[in-house]
């Protein structure tokens, strides 16, 4: 969570690298916060990403 890019734009299996777990570890977080998976997780962040960009136009 302190690498909000590497979330929005990695892949599963980079974000679980990043975090030293594995890929099913981060899926597990995901549904555990009531996400699909982790590709419902990273819109969040990428929404908030985009978001954020806007407002600095």
């Amino acid at each position: 969570m302190d690498n909000p890019y590497e979330v929005a734009l990695g892949t599963a299996a980079s974000i679980a690298a990043s975090a030293g777990v594995q890929a099913s570890t981060l899926v597990r977080f995901a549904k555990h916060f009531g996400f699909e998976g982790v590709t419902k997780l990273q819109s969040v962040y990428r929404e908030r990403l985009r978001d954020r960009n806007i407002s600095c136009d």
